[in-house]
């Protein structure tokens, strides 16, 4: 199973639709950077997302966190996408990094839902 997923690791893969690693717990800076087609991801047990890890990834509609502890996430994680069109989903009773509604950790969603 993959733990980590280094710096850069997928950046600019441009045909990438989806990603789903069960097993994550720590995604690298630029991970999946500047990925145009990504537009669904589930890392269900990511505890560290890195600096720019989604950094351009415009497509992106929905996002799956839902880690059993709280969420490190890096500086401009989302930069240069959209999240006002994303939906995201995170555990329900562990991660409160959310201020109200639509808003998680500085960013603001279309959809936050809680399972």
């Amino acid at each position: 199973s993959v733990n980590t997923i280094t710096n850069g690791a997928f950046k600019q893969f441009t045909s990438l639709e989806e990603i789903r690693l069960d097993s994550a717990v720590e995604l690298g800076e630029h991970a999946l950077s500047n990925c145009n087609s990504l537009t669904t991801i589930y890392l269900p047990k990511a505890t560290s997302i890195g600096k720019c890890c989604f950094s351009s990834c415009q497509a992106i509609k929905h996002i799956t966190l839902s880690a059993e502890g709280e969420i490190t996430l890096g500086v401009d994680a989302f930069v240069y996408c959209d999240t006002t069109e994303i939906t995201l989903v995170l555990n329900k009773n562990k991660d409160s990094g959310g201020n109200s509604v639509l808003e998680w950790k500085g960013y603001f969603f279309s959809k936050i839902e809680y399972k």
